[in-house]
C-alpha cells in the first residue's frame, strides 16, 4: 500500500501496518505506525506529543501494496565462502549478524568448495531375495561426481558400478543447484552382498566419503 504524506512524500508499508486504526474511513499513522486518533486530530499534519502525523486519503486505501525486489540476480560468493542466491541475501544477513562490515563480496558465481554430504546412505537390513536401496545426496562447487566403493563382509572389495546383473548404479543432477545424487540398487539381496557400502564424492576441491551397512535381517 502506498502512503503519501501532506509534503506528497511516498513510503513503502508492509502487510503487518493494514491493521491501523480507520477514523472517518482514513487512517492515521505515526512514525510508520498505526496509532489511535484523539478528538483533536481533525486535519493532516496536525500532532499530539510533537510527533507529525500522516493521514491516508481514501484514494490510496486500496492500491497494491510496493514490495522489494533484488536488482542483482546472479549467485554470489560471500567473503565466509558460502554461496548466495543474490548478494542482496547475503547483504541480508550480514545486517542480521549484527556485523555488516564483516561480510562482503568475494566474487561473482559460487565459491569454490570441497564436497560435503547433504544426505548419506543408512545402515538397512532386508530378507534374502529382498530388494533395497541407498541413496546419497552430495553438494559443491565444482559439482562432484560420485561413485561406490563396496567392501563385502569376506573381506572383499571393489568399485561400484561393476559387471554385476543384481546390482544397479544411478547418478543424477540436482535436486538443487550444485548438489548431486545417486542411488545403489539391490534387486535380490544375497549373502555375498552384505558389508560396507561407501559413497564417494570428488571435485577439484577435495573428496568426501559416507558408508552404511547393509545386511540381512531374519
Amino acid at each position: 500500500m502506498k502512503v503519501r504524506s501532506m509534503f506528497e512524500s511516498r513510503v513503502c508499508v508492509s502487510e503487518r501496518a493494514r491493521t491501523g486504526v480507520v477514523c472517518g474511513g482514513e487512517e492515521w499513522w505515526e512514525e510508520g505506525r498505526p496509532v489511535q486518533p484523539s478528538s483533536t486530530d481533525n486535519a493532516p499534519g496536525s500532532s499530539q506529543g510533537g510527533l507529525p502525523k500522516i493521514k491516508l486519503p481514501e484514494r490510496y486505501m486500496d492500491e497494491p501494496e510496493a514490495l522489494c525486489v533484488c536488482k542483482e540476480t546472479q549467485v554470489a560468493c560471500g567473503s565466509n565462502n558460502k554461496t548466495y542466491d543474490s548478494v542482496c541475501q547475503m547483504n541480508q544477513e550480514a545486517a542480521d549478524s549484527g556485523f555488516p562490515n564483516t561480510l562482503y563480496l568475494k566474487h561473482w558465481g559460487p565459491c569454490r568448495s570441497v564436497p560435503w554430504i547433504i544426505s548419506g546412505p543408512q545402515d538397512v537390513g532386508s530378507s534374502l531375495g529382498q530388494g533395497l536401496a541407498l541413496d546419497c545426496e552430495v553438494k559443491g562447487y565444482p559439482i562432484p561426481s560420485i561413485h561406490w566403493e563396496f567392501k563385502a563382509d569376506d573381506g572383499t572389495s571393489r568399485m561400484l558400478p561393476s559387471d554385476d546383473l543384481y546390482m544397479a548404479v544411478q547418478v543424477r543432477g540436482g535436486p538443487e543447484p550444485y548438489m548431486a545424487t545417486s542411488w545403489v540398487q539391490i534387486v535380490s539381496l544375497r549373502h555375498k552382498d552384505t558389508g560396507t557400502y561407501t559413497c564417494v564424492a570428488t571435485n577439484t576441491e577435495g573428496v568426501v566419503r559416507a558408508s552404511a551397512q547393509v545386511g540381512v535381517r531374519g
